[in-house]
């Protein structure tokens, strides 16, 4: 079923974020805030100068884990270099998976590559009527 001018909108379950002042340093929201902000008033001139200033923050953090010997772990996915669903949402899109260029495929905690059949994955409610 298509998407036209007289159909409903596909559903979207709500957002559920953690207010900015709870949130880490890092987490998208909060790391991006300024960005949004500027982008919300249409100021390109500050989200330019804010979103480099990110970019320059995230490039030290990499260089000074690179100096350390460390490497930052993702705290609620872990990748993979192939995984059967990725291939199978992909078919409509056309997408083609180059984990030597992509770094794999973030899979969430309890999932396998293989799969994970207990993890609802894009019920049609969710899709809804554009799926």
């Amino acid at each position: 079923m298509t998407c036209g001018p007289d159909e409903p909108p596909p559903l979207q379950a709500p957002l559920q974020a953690a207010p900015l002042a709870d949130q880490d340093p890092w987490e998208t929201r909060y790391a991006w805030k300024e960005v949004l902000a500027a982008l919300g008033k249409g100021d390109t001139h500050t989200t330019i100068k804010e979103k480099s200033k990110l970019e320059e923050a995230q490039r030290a953090m990499r260089k000074r884990e690179a100096a350390e010997g460390t490497k930052w772990e993702p705290k609620f996915f872990s990748s993979t270099e192939d995984d059967a669903l990725f291939h199978e949402l992909a078919i409509t899109p056309g997408w083609e998976l180059q984990a030597e260029n992509e770094g794999g495929v973030a899979l969430r905690p309890g999932e396998s590559p293989e799969g994970d059949e207990a993890i609802p994955r894009y019920p049609q409610s969710i899709r809804g009527n554009c799926g």
